[in-house]
């Protein structure tokens, strides 16, 4: 065997392990992709299910615990302090007091007027709503008070702050609401809040 033939099988065994080597490694990138390839992602449905059940029952709470209180008097069979859903109205108050007494005058108040949180309603007998609708002419109480329920534009001005516009928000609220049930709804009309209410409160009625 000369020199070259021994070249020729050094540089042919050289090859043959070069593909050998290369072999083993292509073999073992498949085999790590093959791997890659069965491992599952995480399933992430349960815990958004979870989550959305977590999040509707804190909605469901939410709303079961959005209540108000109320006080209700005058000419019904159980006055007192009641609790009922929010967004309430004067009619369910009255049925929470267990109804109206014979005696009740039902249309002086608006039933269908939605219920404050801490809200006092005072339904008044007939007689009552009577005196209270041929109240003075100028709507002033005996005591001096304005009545919030019978005064003209012209009483109610003569109370601080109030001035033409506020008066004739009054009297357009009771238009469209009915009496006023306590001197705290006056509140409810736009432009009288807690600030108003102070200056008045001594010197207003509702009876």
């Amino acid at each position: 065997m000369n020199y070259k033939m021994i070249r020729i099988m050094a540089l042919s065994l050289s090859i043959l392990a070069l593909c050998i080597g290369c072999g083993k490694q292509t073999e073992a990138i498949l085999l790590e992709q093959s791997d890659a390839s069965q491992t599952e992602p995480p399933d992430d449905t349960n815990t958004n299910y979870e989550s959305e059940v977590k999040n509707n029952r804190g909605e469901d709470q939410k709303t079961e615990q959005t209540t108000i209180m109320i006080y209700i008097c005058g000419a019904v069979e159980n006055p007192g302090v009641y609790t009922l859903p929010g967004q309430a109205r004067v009619f369910q108050a009255i049925e929470a007091a267990g109804g109206l007494m014979e005696d009740a005058s039902e249309t002086y108040i608006n039933q269908a007027k939605i219920l404050q949180d801490g809200e006092q309603i005072t339904i008044p007998t007939r007689d009552e709503a009577a005196q209270a609708v041929s109240g003075g002419a100028d709507g002033t109480a005996s005591d001096g008070r304005v009545n919030i329920n019978t005064a003209d534009q012209t009483a109610l001005m003569t109370l601080n702050g109030i001035g033409e516009t506020r008066a004739a928000a009054i009297i357009a609220y009771r238009e469209a609401n009915g009496a006023f049930g306590s001197i705290e709804d006056i509140k409810n009309v736009e432009g009288i809040k807690d600030a108003v209410f102070q200056k008045i409160s001594d010197n207003i009625t509702v009876d």
